[in-house]
């Protein structure tokens, strides 16, 4: 919990002076160790842009395919659930805790086979 609100904290004062700080940083950087520092800098914002696109990119394949799933084994609320399961994609036990609870709803129902699919779906490919 206090990783979670420190990251909250950080995020907010970055979004907020993002601009300024990072042209301090480039100009601090830069005295230091001139054109090199500055080509590390370059480097060091695309490797975050780069790790972002890459998480956001993967929470939207894991949505669209739990959703796909989940619609397939004939859950309610299938598109609900895949923007659930977006949204706690970031979170690295995140995806189970939609299609887990979702397949043993399923087994509760008597479907058997659909929740037996749907568990092998969201380990072999959400």
């Amino acid at each position: 919990m206090l990783q979670l609100t420190l990251s909250i904290l950080v995020a907010f004062f970055l979004y907020r002076d993002g601009e300024a700080i990072s042209e301090r940083l480039t100009a601090s950087v830069g005295r230091i160790a001139g054109d090199r520092g500055r080509h590390l800098i370059g480097i060091a914002t695309a490797t975050m842009r780069g790790v972002v696109y890459g998480i956001l990119g993967t929470a939207i394949a894991q949505g669209v395919l739990a959703a796909i799933g989940f619609w397939f084994a004939g859950v309610p609320a299938a598109p609900l659930l895949g923007l659930l399961t977006f949204f706690l994609s970031p979170v690295p036990i995140g995806p189970p805790l939609v299609w887990a609870p979702a397949a043993f709803w399923l087994y509760s129902q008597g479907h058997t086979g659909w929740a037996i699919f749907l568990l092998i779906w969201g380990v072999a490919v959400v």
